[in-house]
């Protein structure tokens, strides 16, 4: 009895911050394509008192601390303020036989653990999701996870997975360990990333005084190895840090009830003017800020190196999936300039709706080739850069 009223508690509190979100978040999240590249570059807290970003804009790795003592009251109620604020750890492998996900969130009420795998030679997805009801079985993120930290394992029917990081494993080099088990597919390996290379990390207001917000590090370029083993093919897979690229995103913040993002996100090596093969990222994403952002996430990282994009405007069916994107900026041909297509080969769809949360997910799998032109003024040229691209709507 007294878990029935506790989760007729926490429905009746949510549905009256749904109702109360709806009064006062932003009608529309329109692009802002003039936004300048606002790059923060002072260590310090994230959050003032009042629980608002101190900084918006950019930045190169992750130097602001945030303090979840300090996010804003929901409802006037400290007690409340985690029915709005969302924290997730997503980490990938791409290679040129497959790509990796896996995923851990907690919304505050529920969380969500997730890990899917691509195999492209026989164009197979098997995603297993588990919906987490009991916070205390969910794996308890790191309150400030962005300097690899933070070691969780999650055990259910369906999925066995821990994740072990190291900071400074090696000098100047950082160790994510992790290990997964389903009915359909396991893997072990490591993730390797150097100290020196470039992050992507973004300080993003979603409302107009920034008390609601996105911090949010993603990281590009980590070399991977390890095993993956698919049982429903009989497939054995080794891959090694010559050839295996892998990702990690780490979000945290405070988020309106009703949201849409687009994220892009591919990995793979492209040849350098030595000859030499590097590490190439793209990072696309928009449709969350608040009209003031001064900053958006599109981006590509180079060999370490952080180059920031000028706004990237997508042309897409969502509907056809042989037909192709057109990601472009509106200048071409100066640093900061992208000329880019996305070749979709496979698309996977959700739709959700459990009344007063909801999810309408469209995630397509494909092939990413184009030109960008760096900071220096360089134009370099990509071809058959493995990844994905999703459009996400959530009542959360």
């Amino acid at each position: 009895m007294a878990k029935f009223q506790i989760f007729v508690a926490v429905f009746v509190v949510l549905f009256a911050s749904i109702i109360y979100e709806s009064m006062n978040e932003p009608v529309s999240k329109l692009v802002n394509y003039s936004a300048q590249q606002v790059e923060v570059k002072t260590p310090g807290k994230l959050l003032n008192s009042q629980g608002q970003l101190v900084e918006k804009g950019f930045a190169r790795k992750p130097l602001k601390e945030i303090n979840e003592e300090e996010i804003i009251p929901f409802l006037g109620l400290k007690q409340l303020s985690f029915l709005r604020y969302k924290k997730w750890d997503f980490f990938d492998i791409i290679t040129d036989k497959f790509m990796l996900l896996i995923h851990i969130a907690d919304l505050g009420y529920a969380g969500n653990v997730q890990v899917s795998l691509y195999y492209l030679e026989k164009n197979y997805i098997k995603t297993i999701s588990d919906t987490v009801h009991n916070l205390s079985k969910l794996p308890a993120l790191h309150k400030n996870s962005m300097n690899y930290e933070g070691n969780y394992k999650y055990n259910s029917d369906d999925i066995k997975l821990s994740i072990q990081q190291t900071p400074n494993a090696e000098k100047g080099v950082h160790y994510v360990e992790y290990e997964i088990e389903t009915p359909y597919f396991s893997s072990k390996g490591k993730l390797v990333k150097r100290e020196q290379d470039d992050e992507l990390v973004m300080l993003t207001p979603i409302n107009q005084d920034a008390s609601y917000f996105y911090y949010n590090t993603k990281s590009y370029g980590l070399r991977a190895e390890g095993e993956l083993i698919i049982k429903e093919h009989n497939q054995s897979i080794k891959f090694n840090r010559s050839h295996s690229l892998a990702g990690r995103d780490i979000g945290r913040g405070v988020w309106n009830y009703n949201s849409f993002w687009f994220w892009a996100h591919a990995q793979g090596f492209i040849q350098d003017k030595t000859g030499n093969m590097v590490p190439f990222g793209i990072d696309l994403g928009n449709g969350f800020e608040h009209e003031s952002a001064n900053t958006y996430e599109d981006c590509v990282i180079l060999n370490g190196r952080l180059h920031k994009l000028h706004v990237v405007k997508r042309t897409l069916n969502e509907d056809n999936i042989e037909q192709a994107w057109t990601l472009k900026t509106d200048q071409q041909n100066v640093p900061g300039s992208l000329n880019a297509t996305f070749e979709p080969v496979l698309r996977v769809t959700k739709d959700e709706n459990f009344l007063v949360i909801q999810a309408k997910f469209k995630q397509f799998y494909g092939v990413f080739k184009g030109s960008f032109v760096d900071e220096n003024g360089i134009t370099v040229n990509f071809d058959q850069i493995y990844g994905f691209a999703e459009l996400h709507r959530a009542k959360w």
